[in-house]
């Protein structure tokens, strides 16, 4: 069971509505970091309730937020968009900076994946520029991996998106992110391998691969394991007890 998950728990047991909002707003975003829509849309849609019941914006903006994602990856694209659109509007009303720049970022997350791809570029060049000198950068590294994506489909040189996918490594690793570490390091080993750099992407993705423990389990990790199969000898499975 997830912390958060605990903490929502602890909070029902108090019976403090502002506290459990709040706690769900996040449980729904830990699922769609993790790539989880299905169980982010059912939390969302709770926090949603909950919040405009007792007539807290933020947390009702932040769970239309996270259920607009969620709408688009389960394929409800456009109802999916306008309501991550409108809650940006709805936050930047409430003055909430971090939770507006971070739905930009999922904004720019859902144009990518339906081919908007110049709108997604705009939307995390400028997220990059709002949160620099910033506390609010835990998902800087995030950001670069997905204009690294990106720029593979564009005009620019090869070397422009292995150049995004590093910085967004070296991101991750000075945070300690390990999740987006072995997003990015997927993603570098995924265009070294397209390149036939097989023993490259091996060497790099191999080692973070086993540093995760047993009890760790989530897209990414099934994702690094289908690139080792597929660029060396079978993968090493996670072994040491480090915590995602």
């Amino acid at each position: 069971m997830l912390l958060v998950e605990i903490v929502v728990e602890v909070d029902e047991e108090l019976r403090h509505p502002h506290s459990i909002c709040y706690t769900l707003d996040f449980l729904a975003g830990a699922h769609a970091l993790c790539r989880e829509p299905e169980a982010a849309s059912v939390i969302a849609e709770r926090a949603i309730r909950l919040a405009g019941e007792h007539g807290f914006p933020v947390w009702l903006a932040g769970g239309h937020m996270l259920r607009g994602w969620a709408r688009v990856e389960l394929g409800e694209v456009d109802a999916g968009l306008a309501e991550i659109r409108q809650s940006v509007d709805a936050l930047e009303a409430t003055g909430a900076l971090t939770w507006v720049r971070f739905a930009r970022y999922l904004l720019a997350l859902c144009c990518a994946k339906i081919g908007q791809r110049e709108d997604a570029l705009k939307l995390i060049d400028q997220t990059l520029a709002a949160i620099e000198g910033t506390t609010g950068r835990w998902y800087e590294a995030e950001l670069s991996r997905l204009k690294g994506d990106l720029l593979l489909g564009s005009d620019e040189p090869p070397a422009s998106a292995e150049a995004c996918y590093e910085t967004a490594i070296a991101v991750a690793k000075r945070q300690g992110a390990r999740l987006w570490q072995l997003r990015a390091t997927n993603a570098l080993a995924e265009f070294w391998r397209a390149q036939g750099r097989r023993t490259e992407a091996y060497a790099r993705l191999a080692p973070l691969y086993s540093s995760f423990g047993p009890e760790a389990a989530c897209a990414d990790l099934r994702e690094a394991e289908t690139l080792l199969l597929d660029t060396g000898d079978a993968p090493r499975a996670p072994a040491s007890p480090q915590a995602m």
